[in-house]
């Protein structure tokens, strides 16, 4: 599988609407406008979120605290790098205004699908 990523600017740029397989991540809880945040498109894979220096932030390991998904993407999340430890499966369209209420403490890797 190939990786890609692709990223939007921050300033409220809207989504394409060709690319409906996306996340959106937030370093504060509550999707803050003033935090940081980033976008990646899928379908892709990261096993380390603490290595992404094609990214706004190139460290997000434990550091995503809210997301947003896209209405195609199916995105499952790991407290662990390398996809270890309890996954957590977020819908299409689903928003987590808290990620540790998950149950999975941080985010250290993921996988986003898409729906064909």
């Amino acid at each position: 599988m190939a990786l890609l990523l692709f990223l939007l600017p921050a300033c409220g740029a809207p989504l394409p609407a060709a690319s409906p397989c996306w996340i959106q991540v937030f370093a504060e809880p509550g999707f803050s406008p003033a935090a940081d945040h980033d976008i990646f498109f899928g379908p892709a894979e990261w096993t380390d979120l603490r290595h992404l220096p094609q990214a706004r932030r190139a460290d997000w390991g434990g550091g995503v605290q809210s997301l947003l998904s896209g209405p195609a993407a199916t995105v499952v999340l790991w407290p662990q790098p390398d996809f270890s430890g309890p996954a957590m499966k977020i819908q299409p369209g689903e928003a987590v205004d808290c990620v540790r209420r998950l149950g999975i403490g941080n985010i250290h890797s993921l996988v986003i699908a898409c729906a064909e």
